[in-house]
C-alpha cells in the first residue's frame, strides 16, 4: 500500500478533531467568537 492513503487518513482524522474542536468552542464561549470575528 502507498503511504499517501495513511497521509490522508491522518489528514481528514486532524480535520475532524480541529472541527469538532471549534464547534465545542463556539458553543462553550460566545464572547470569544466575538472577538475573533
Amino acid at each position: 500500500m502507498k503511504p499517501v492513503i495513511l497521509i490522508t487518513a491522518t489528514v481528514v482524522l486532524a480535520l475532524l478533531i480541529f472541527s469538532s474542536l471549534v464547534y465545542a468552542v463556539d458553543n462553550s464561549s460566545y464572547d470569544f467568537k466575538f472577538i475573533v470575528n
